[in-house]
C-alpha cells in the first residue's frame, strides 16, 4: 500500500522496499493552508528504508601480528565502478586528452629535504615516508592505493587498501606495526579496499570503513577508546543483492535521536550487467555503534536530482567539536548521468536521520559554480604514451568533503586541474535547506599547467578559521607522478590563490600498472584531515611513484600558525 502527502511543495509517500519501510521525498506544488510554510521548490528525491546491524566482533589492534613485507606480484586491481563500457570511458578520455592544451599556470615547487621542514610560508610540513607509511610492496602490491588518514591530538592514523598503521604526532609507527587490513577486519582471503577514516573529537574515538568487494560487504570498525591500538568494534553490513562500491565516510557529532551522532557511509550501487543503479547513503547511530550493540538504522536511496539518477554523495565529515549543525550534509556534482561540461554542485540535508528521532527527511538545492567542469584527461607522465597516461577518474567529489562553522569545503578534479568550492547552506525553520551560496570557487590550472601537466584526485581540508590545505597528485611530461599540496588563506581574494603549491613527495619513475581494461589505475582519493593540535594544522596523504615503479605514499603535516604567513 502507498500513502501519498501532498503538503506545500514537498510529497511524501510511503510504500514497501525489500520488506521494509520505504519513503519517497518528491516535489510536487499543492499549497495547504494553516501549516508550516511549504520548502522551497527542488529537484531533487530519494527513498527511505531501515534495517539492522548484527552484534559486531572484537579486535585489539595492537596484539595483531606485524605485516610483513611482501614481494610485488602481479598486481591485482580492485574495481573500479562506471556506468560506461571500458571502450566508452576510454573514449571519454581519449577526447578530454585531445583537448588538453599546455597552459600558464605554474605546477609546484620543489619542496626538497627530507625531515621535519620549515618555511615562513603556510607550506611547513612534517613528511614521512614509506615504509612507515606503506607502500605497493608492503600492500600486497594492490592497485591503486586508495589512502585514509585521520588524526587526533596523540596520534595519526593512515590505511591503504591492504594495511593499517598507527603513528604519534612526530611520524613514528607505534610498536608492531603496520598491520593487515584483513586481519584486523577478520576476513581472510578477501579483496578489501575503498578505505575511509575519521576521527570523532566530541567522543574521542576512531572510525574506519572499508568494502569487502568478496562478499559484497562494507566493514565498519569504531575504536573503544581513544587509543587506536586498543579495542575496535567491527561490523560486517551486507551492500544487498546489487553490487556496492565507492563508500564514502561523514559524520555528525549530535543527531535529535542520539546525542553523541551518527556516522554516515554512502556508497554507489550496480546491477549485475554492470549499470549504474543508484547511491545508497547509511546512518548508523554511534551510541550503538560505540556500545558495541546491535542496531537499527536508516537508509536513503535512489537519489535523483531533476530525474535523473546522481551519484558520488559525499557525505560531510563535521570537523570540529563546537559545531552542530541542524542535519547532515552531502555534496555531489553532475557525474555520470549529466552532460559535460556541466555546471553547479547540489548540496543535500539530511534531518533526523537516527531510528526513533523523529520523522526523516531529506531536502536538496542547487548552487551554480563559476566555472564548468567536465571530465578530466588522463594524466602524462614523462615516457607515457597511449595507455601508459594515469586514469584520473571523473569529475566529482573523490576525497573527503567537510563542515566547519556553517560551511562545506569539498574539491574535484576537472578538465583543467582542480576546482575547489567553499560552500555556505541556508536551512528553514523547519531545517529544510532552501538555498547555498558560493562562498569561494578556486580553480587550480583554470587555462591549464605550463608544460602540459595535470593535477587530479583532490582533497581540501578547511581549519576552523576557513583557511585550508588541499592535497593532490600531480605529473607531466616531464615529472613523474607525484603528491602535491598547497594552502589559501581565508583572507585571500575570492577564486585566487598565494602561490602554486608544494611537492610532499616528487615521483620517481615512470609508473605504468594497467588493470584487466588496460587502464593504468592510480588511488581513487587522496586523504586530508585537521590535526586537532596546533590551531591551523593540516595532516594529508597521497601517493607517488617509487623509483622501482611501484607506487608509495607519503603523509604530509602543514598549517597556518602564525600571523606572519600569507
Amino acid at each position: 500500500m502507498h500513502i501519498r502527502i501532498r503538503c506545500g511543495r514537498k510529497a511524501v509517500q510511503v510504500g514497501a522496499f525489500g520488506g521494509l519501510l520505504a519513503l519517497s521525498l518528491m516535489t510536487v506544488s499543492s499549497p495547504c493552508l494553516g501549516q508550516v510554510p511549504p520548502v522551497p521548490s527542488s529537484e531533487g528525491a530519494a527513498d527511505l528504508g531501515q534495517d539492522t546491524a548484527a552484534v559486531p566482533s572484537q579486535v585489539v589492534l595492537g596484539n595483531l601480528p606485524s605485516m610483513t613485507d611482501q614481494l610485488p606480484t602481479s598486481p591485482l586491481a580492485k574495481p573500479l565502478g562506471m556506468p560506461f563500457s571500458p571502450a566508452a570511458y576510454q573514449a571519454l578520455k581519449d577526447a578530454a586528452r585531445s583537448q588538453a592544451t599546455p597552459g600558464n599556470t605554474p605546477g609546484p615547487q620543489a619542496l626538497g629535504g627530507t625531515g621535519p621542514i620549515e618555511h615562513d610560508t603556510p607550506t611547513s610540513s612534517l613528511l614521512i615516508l614509506p615504509p612507515v607509511a606503506g607502500d605497493e610492496g608492503n600492500a600486497g602490491n594492490l592497485i591503486p592505493s586508495d589512502m585514509a588518514v585521520a588524526a587526533s591530538p596523540s596520534y595519526v592514523i593512515q590505511v591503504v587498501n591492504s594495511r593499517i598503521t598507527v603513528l604519534d604526532t612526530s611520524g613514528n609507527p607505534a610498536a608492531g606495526f603496520p598491520k593487515s587490513l584483513n586481519a584486523f577486519f577478520s576476513v581472510s582471503g578477501d579483496l578489501i579496499g575503498d578505505i575511509r577514516a575519521l576521527y570523532d573529537p566530541h567522543n574521542t574515538r576512531w572510525i574506519v570503513t572499508a568494502e569487502d568487494f568478496t562478499a559484497n560487504n562494507l566493514l565498519l570498525a569504531a575504536s573503544q577508546s581513544s587509543n587506536p591500538t586498543s579495542g575496535w568494534w567491527i561490523y560486517t553490513i551486507g551492500m544487498g543483492t546489487l553490487e556496492g562500491d565507492f563508500p564514502m565516510l561523514g559524520q555528525s557529532m549530535q543527531e535529535s535521536g542520539d546525542g553523541k551522532g551518527a556516522i554516515y557511509s554512502s556508497w554507489l550501487r550496480f546491477n549485475a550487467n554492470g549499470s549504474f543503479s543508484d547511491n545508497f547513503v547509511a546512518i548508523f547511530p554511534k551510541s550503538k555503534v560505540y556500545a558495541g550493540s546491535s542496531f537499527s538504522y536508516n537508509y536513503f536511496y535512489n537519489f535523483t536530482w531533476g530525474g535523473a539518477t546522481v551519484d558520488t554523495l559525499q557525505p560531510a565529515n563535521v570537523m570540529n567539536n563546537t559545531d552542530r549543525p541542524r542535519c547532515e550534509y552531502l555534496m555531489n556534482t553532475f557525474n555520470f548521468n549529466f552532460a559535460s561540461p556541466n555546471n553547479g554542485v547540489v548540496v543535500w540535508a539530511i534531518k533526523n536521520g537516527v531510528p526513533a528521532s523523529g520523522s526523516p527527511s531529506v531536502t536538496s538545492t542547487r548552487v551554480n559554480t563559476v566555472n564548468n567542469y567536465s571530465i578530466p584527461p588522463s594524466a602524462p607522465q614523462p615516457g607515457a604514451s597511449g595507455y601508459c597516461y594515469l586514469d584520473t577518474g571523473t569529475a566529482r567529489f573523490n576525497g573527503e568533503v567537510t563542515y566547519s562553522a556553517g560551511s562545506l569545503y569539498g574539491a574535484i578534479p576537472n578538465n583543467t586541474g582542480v576546482q575547489m568550492f567553499v560552500i555556505h547552506p541556508t536551512l528553514n525553520a523547519s531545517a529544510a535547506i532552501t538555498s547555498a551560496t558560493m562562498l569561494n570557487e578556486i580553480v587550480w590550472g583554470v587555462s591549464g599547467f605550463t608544460g602540459g601537466g595535470q593535477a587530479y584526485y583532490p582533497t581540501m581540508q578547511p581549519d576552523p578559521a576557513g583557511n585550508f590545505t588541499m592535497v593532490c597528485n600531480y605529473s607531466s611530461p616531464t615529472i613523474y607522478p607525484s603528491t602535491a599540496f598547497l594552502s589559501g588563506r581565508v583572507s585571500q581574494a575570492f577564486g585566487t590563490l598565494n602561490d602554486s603549491g608544494y611537492y610532499l613527495a616528487g615521483g620517481q619513475a615512470f609508473y605504468c600498472q594497467l588493470d584487466q581494461y588496460n587502464r593504468d589505475r592510480w588511488g581513487d582519493y587522496t586523504a586530508a584531515c585537521p590535526s586537532y593540535t596546533a590551531p591551523g594544522a593540516f595532516w594529508f596523504s597521497g601517493q607517488y611513484s617509487e623509483s622501482s615503479g611501484n607506487w608509495g605514499t607519503a603523509i604530509g603535516k602543514n598549517g597556518y600558525t602564525g600571523t606572519g604567513q600569507p
